[in-house]
């Protein structure tokens, strides 16, 4: 459960359920299952991780919040679930000093699912280029994001907080970075109020190394996934600086490009 204070430490290392501080979810040698069923307190940073060949898994079924700043890793051994009458959210400034891993990192074999429930990371411009809120699934290694159904909202608010839109959802990113992004149901709505910064790369590297690393890939094989901005131009990226990229859509996936 939740409350189970054992689970938790804090950025001291001690056994601390999470508040506004950090929240490690990093108990390891032994697979085990976390509930988030009812609304708590917002939190700062959260991590969570487990120890090969265990698993930790997070599930969201009511509401979590964070406060603008927070960093979010979900690392080796870890799978977040926002289900049924879950309501995730990050409705504020970023203020992470990694202004490349940024605001949510996936990596080292971490899993990230929307099924039933609701990703809410909005309100995201920032008042200085020297950080951003970007959004990476397999940064240097391995992660997976899948949408079966629910929604998935990763965008900004009108009217703007601040000028800087310093943010883009990355699958696969940076040397040894791969990236999957699965959509089989519900809905992801990526948006962008200005033009002239894509709101997604598909498989993107540092500008060296060999050819083909990271790589990215993306299926669409039921749902939408949306593309909004005011100039509805220069919206994806697939392989870049190195970089490989795939982009599938089958069955009954729909991608919708929109201007407005």
């Amino acid at each position: 459960a939740w409350d189970n204070v054992g689970n938790w430490t804090n950025s001291a290392g001690l056994n601390a359920l999470p508040d506004n501080g950090h929240a490690y979810l990093t108990a390891g040698g032994a697979s085990y299952a976390v509930l988030c069923d009812s609304v708590q307190p917002a939190i700062s940073n959260l991590t969570v991780e487990n120890v090969a060949p265990y698993r930790t898994d997070l599930i969201i079924g009511g509401t979590l919040s964070h406060l603008g700043g927070s960093a979010i890793r979900l690392l080796r051994g870890s799978c977040l679930t926002v289900t049924n009458n879950g309501v995730w959210t990050y409705d504020g400034l970023n203020r992470v000093t990694d202004s490349n891993e940024s605001m949510i990192s996936i990596r080292n074999g971490g899993e990230l699912n929307v099924a039933g429930g609701m990703i809410v990371f909005t309100n995201l411009p920032i008042s200085t280029t020297a950080y951003a809120n970007h959004f990476n699934v397999g940064y240097g290694s391995t992660g997976t994001l899948r949408v079966t159904s629910g929604r998935l909202e990763y965008y900004e608010r009108a009217p703007r907080a601040y000028t800087n839109n310093n943010r883009k959802l990355y699958i696969g990113r940076m040397a040894g970075g791969v990236g999957s992004m699965e959509v089989s149901g519900g809905s992801v709505l990526l948006g962008m109020e200005a033009g002239g910064g894509e709101m997604m790369n598909v498989g993107v590297g540092g500008g060296g190394g060999p050819v083909g690393s990271p790589q990215g890939r993306v299926v669409v094989s039921g749902g939408e996934l949306v593309f909004t901005n005011n100039n509805g131009w220069n919206l994806v990226k697939i392989g870049q600086n190195y970089g490989a990229g795939t982009f599938i859509v089958t069955n009954t996936g729909a991608v919708n490009l929109r201007s407005g």
